[in-house]
């Protein structure tokens, strides 16, 4: 499969996908939560928000290399012939620039209306995570990467 095919069928992905695994890094070990995501800049950042008292943004200011698992996975042992998943893996920042919020927020409320109150609020960051390289995997096994150039 080329890169365009892979990206379109990441880009299905994470526009389907309601929450999405986000991986940072606690104490040497893993940290793994469910977060709302928002595909960001032709699906080259992704957009996703948490209150500033979270483990998670202590991790993310500590270490920004970070992590977001998406997937259709149904829950049921069809999965693992059926489902899609991708891993996006880079840089996460908080973005604090006002420009760049104004046009973050509406975005993430049109696509989570639910969590207006929470994206409004004025504890919680919003953060972008910066791809450098998804990792597709379709059909059990079949894994192809797509890389970002720096």
């Amino acid at each position: 499969m080329n890169n365009s095919l892979a990206m379109l069928k990441i880009k299905k992905l994470l526009d389907e996908a309601f929450s999405s695994v986000l991986a940072t890094q606690m104490d040497d070990q893993p940290y793994a939560n469910l977060v709302a995501i928002l595909p960001y800049q032709e699906c080259r950042s992704i957009i996703f928000a948490t209150p500033r008292t979270t483990k998670k943004y202590a991790n993310l200011k500590k270490q920004p290399k970070a992590s977001i698992l998406a997937d259709n996975r149904l829950n049921n042992a069809s999965d693992f012939a059926d489902s899609n998943c991708c891993t996006a893996c880079g840089q996460a920042s908080e973005i604090i620039n006002e420009t760049e919020l104004q046009e973050v927020r509406p975005a993430f409320i049109a696509r989570h209306p639910m969590l207006k109150d929470f994206i409004n609020n004025p504890d919680t960051a919003i953060f972008v995570l910066k791809v450098k390289v998804y990792y597709f995997v379709e059909n059990f096994q079949e894994v192809i990467e797509v890389h970002f150039p720096e």
